[in-house]
Parts: structure tokens; sequence; C-alpha cells
């Protein structure tokens, strides 16, 4: 009876261990991003850090802190005023960079995906162009991390079958 016991204290530990998102190989890793945004079509706000380019289009770089997986973030252009053409590159920086396929892009007004924006990935880069009517914005995003709550369940039961074959044994 006290191995029945032990082993559901066991799976039930590694169950809370599971469900608080604390990942085998990837505990909250976090990445660099560097984004450049370029805005052609209309002036933004200056106060944002936008500067003019020889092309007539204002663009501005920053870098940010984000998880790997599960970022998201608007841009810091505001709602364009009027239809404009919206550049952007997000740059990777550092070893962890997110798989191209979970990386997306989409236009947003109000808060509500109106349409997704076909993005181009390569040398570290996400980057694409949006043509933007009144009011929209560009939201990139990347998806949650994969849960590992299979492997957990298979490794408990591995232990507990160890346990219990190694128990047996002895008596």
């Amino acid at each position: 009876m006290k191995n029945i016991i032990f082993m559901f204290i066991i799976l039930w530990s590694v169950q809370v261990f599971a469900s608080a998102e604390v990942d085998i190989n990837i505990i909250h890793e976090r990445s660099s991003f560097e984004v450049k945004e370029t805005i052609c079509g209309w002036t933004p706000d200056p106060e944002k850090g936008f500067l003019e380019d020889d092309n007539g289009c204002f663009y501005t770089t920053y870098k940010m802190d984000a998880p790997v997986y599960g970022f998201d973030f608007k841009p810091r252009m505001e709602d364009v005023l009027q239809p404009a053409r919206v550049a952007y590159y997000v740059q990777f920086l550092g070893p962890n960079i997110p798989a191209e396929q979970k990386l997306h892009a989409e236009v947003t007004s109000g808060g509500k995906k109106n349409r997704e924006i076909v993005s181009i990935f390569h040398d570290n880069t996400l980057q694409g162009v949006g043509m933007l009517k009144t009011g929209e914005n560009i939201r990139i995003y990347s998806d949650k991390e994969p849960s590992y709550i299979y492997i957990y369940v298979i490794a408990v039961v591995v232990i507990i079958t160890g346990l219990t074959l190694i128990v047996r044994r002895r008596k």
C-alpha cells in the first residue's frame, strides 16, 4: 500500500511540475530582437523615433527582449490615418530563434484580425510588406511553445513501473 501511495505522489508532483509550464529544455528562454519598421505613404508621429530616408519613407529601429515562443507585439507606429504601404523587418539576434513556421504577421483593426500577411524569413530576419487601410496596424507574433505533458506522463509511467519491479524483486 505504501508503494501505491508513493507512486501516486510521484504522479501528482510531476503533473504539478508540468502544469507550471516549466519545460524540459526551455525554461522561458529569452531572445533579443532588432525591429526595423519602415512606413511609406504617410508621416508617422516624430516623437516615436521615426527618421526619414532618401526615398521619402520613414523608419525606426529598436531592440526588444521577448520569449522565443509566445511573443506578441504591435509595432511602434500608430494606426494609419490614410492608406499606406508598411514594411517591417524583425531580426532575431543571438542563438534563440523561433522556427519559421511559428512566426506570423497580420493586419489588425480595432484589435481584431483582418487578414494574414505573407512574410519571408531568411538570415534570421522576418520581413514583409503590408498595404494598410485607414485605422489598420500590424501585429507580429509567434506560436506558443509546444507542451511536453506527454513526455512527463511517459516518464512517470516508466518510473512507476521501475519502482514496482524493484520493490517486487526485493520481497
